[in-house]
């Protein structure tokens, strides 16, 4: 099914899948180590495409891009099995931060409870994926139980019913509310992460530039950094979370994790 119009966040936007997103999902669903908890798709972008047009008149399913408020794609998320008052949700993959995968999340369940008229969800996440275990305990989910899937790898099961959800929401809104608007933003992170440095062209600095191999790259210009999250970010980093990040996304989620 398509939902007629875009759900805004502050950090995210949610919009219905189209046809011309078939090769940004392919590329994020076979990306091991964005969809490591979920089946690869052994398909051509033609194929992904009809899959796509199925979806769109599933009366029992929406599909939804994650975008940043730049408009660029992040990942994707998704409510199906939509039978009476319960449903499923899934299909959750996303290179967004800790801030905007929450959002994100927060958003898609008041769309189904609110907007959809949901009583129920029905979860199971792989019992190892830990981060998004923690992110629907936050949200409200009771794990009932644990099985195994047909290749032996276990799982938790449960419950996010709408007054769960109700309930717990509650506090995700106001972390939310406290964040400035510029953490959710990786783009103006690079900017302020750029404008650190004299010699180096603008254009070296991208998502996946590895910064500690630039030529201007020292522990001066590593205080420089810290300095500039501490002002901007109210941040305190330490030289091992500088050490640990090889790229410029890397730091961006460190600091995000730190923030949150």
């Amino acid at each position: 099914m398509v939902y007629e119009g875009i759900l805004e966040g502050r950090f995210v936007n949610l919009r219905p899948v189209t046809k011309e997103d078939a090769e940004f999902i392919l590329g994020i669903r076979n990306n091991p180590e964005i969809s490591k908890y979920l089946p690869s798709l052994n398909v051509t972008v033609d194929q992904q495409q009809s899959w796509i047009d199925k979806q769109r008149n599933d009366i029992n399913s929406y599909y939804f891009i994650i975008e940043d408020k730049t408009k660029m794609r992040i990942g994707t998320i998704s409510v199906y099995n939509i039978i009476e008052n319960h449903a499923e949700v899934g299909r959750f993959c996303s290179f967004g931060n800790s801030i905007q995968n929450s959002e994100a999340a927060l958003m898609l369940d008041d769309f189904i409870f609110q907007k959809l008229g949901v009583d129920y969800l029905d979860i199971w996440v792989y019992k190892d994926n830990k981060p998004v275990l923690a992110l629907n305990k936050g949200l409200g989910c009771v794990w009932e139980g644990e099985s195994e899937d047909k290749g032996g790898f276990p799982y938790l099961y449960g419950t996010l019913t709408k007054e769960g959800f109700e309930k717990k929401s509650q506090k995700i809104r106001t972390n939310l509310s406290k964040i400035k608007d510029n953490m959710g933003n990786l783009n103006e992170f690079i900017q302020n992460f750029a404008n650190q440095f004299d010699e180096t062209d603008a254009s070296e600095f991208q998502a996946t530039t590895e910064f500690r191999q630039l030529d201007e790259w020292s522990s001066l210009m590593a205080l420089s950094i810290i300095a500039m999250v501490d002002e901007e970010y109210n941040v305190q980093l330490k030289g091992d979370d500088i050490v640990k990040s090889q790229t410029i996304d890397d730091l961006f989620r460190i600091v995000s994790l730190k923030y949150v």
